[in-house]
């Protein structure tokens, strides 16, 4: 072969360590800007997740796929897709005839957010998603190397944006056992510093009452970092389902107590009375002890918000 015929990048094989070099002269993965197809896959999600329409995921899984391979580059339907395979997988107590094959929902959710987080690196509920998925997949997968990878992901994720990632921290690891090392500091204490940073300081659980229901009668929802600790449109019961979640956290590690005064709160949320879930949370509240019992003998997260039938539509329902 005439070397000298060859192209610059076949002479880079050629003479020996090009692979990396090969790599990274590859062009960068650009994110393609949003368009009516971003509008209609998030809209697909949206509305069924407001519907609590867990039967239509099927075809809203197949709808955003059809989206998402016409559009590899988008960031935001990748997003869609992954919660919408996550949500597939976390409420599989709803579906009717589960099968192993649900497995599949969870290194799919990895896939699509793991994708959606190279495209939209600036946009940390985008880390904290991938970084539950990968710890997710890790579990399904015992694979240790990556769950540590998660780990540390999840932790740069929540100093990233703590008012939403410190929620999502402690949902993921409140599958752990109540007698894990880990445990109060990734579950309960994650919580206690959501709740500080949402609706500010506390000593005690009166004082924190009261500054929940001051942030309650606020007229006008803050538009910095805390936006996302009180009730939007694509998350209208998303009060009732932090302090649902808390008093889970707390319940699990023996706390019935603080249990009791979390659960309560949920109470404050002015949407409580419409809450599809309401009965789940007074149950917890007239029998602390047997959701404690349950939980904490769990190995895999029974008992909890995450492993309900309700771990997204808590929040997402109207």
């Amino acid at each position: 072969m005439n070397l000298r015929r060859c192209p610059l990048v076949l002479l880079v094989f050629f003479l020996g360590g090009c692979s990396s070099i090969a790599i990274a002269l590859a062009p960068r993965r650009e994110p393609e800007a949003p368009n009516e197809a971003t509008e209609r896959g998030e809209r697909l999600l949206a509305e069924a997740l407001l519907d609590g329409a867990y039967d239509r995921l099927p075809e809203v899984i197949t709808e955003l796929t059809r989206l998402a391979v016409e559009h590899p580059r988008d960031g935001r339907l990748h997003t869609a897709l992954g919660l919408a395979h996550l949500w597939r997988v976390s409420e599989k107590e709803r579906d009717p005839a589960p099968s192993p094959r649900l497995t599949e929902h969870v290194v799919l959710s990895r896939h699509y957010l793991g994708s959606a987080r190279a495209l939209l690196p600036d946009d940390a509920r985008v880390h904290g998603w991938s970084a539950g998925a990968m710890l997710a997949t890790a579990t399904l997968l015992d694979d240790a190397r990556a769950r540590r990878e998660g780990y540390f992901e999840m932790q740069d994720a929540m100093s990233d944006f703590p008012e939403f990632n410190l929620f999502s921290a402690s949902f993921v690891f409140s599958r752990l056992p109540a007698d894990d090392p880990k445990y109060d500091a990734e579950v309960v204490e994650s919580m206690f510093e959501a709740a500080t940073r949402c609706y500010g300081d506390a000593d005690d659980w009166d004082e924190r009452r009261a500054t929940v229901a001051e942030a309650m009668a606020q007229l006008e929802i803050p538009t910095d970092e805390r936006r996302v600790c009180y009730p939007s449109p694509d998350a209208p019961h998303n009060i009732e389902g932090f302090f649902l979640h808390f008093g889970d956290a707390l319940s699990k590690a023996g706390r019935l107590d603080d249990a009791r005064e979390a659960w309560d709160l949920a109470r404050l949320a002015p949407s409580f009375q419409t809450w599809a879930y309401r009965a789940e949370l007074e149950a917890r509240v007239a029998d602390p002890e047997g959701h404690s019992r349950i939980a904490r003998a769990g190995r895999a997260g029974e008992g909890m918000m995450i492993t309900s039938a309700y771990a997204c539509s808590g929040c997402h329902q109207r």
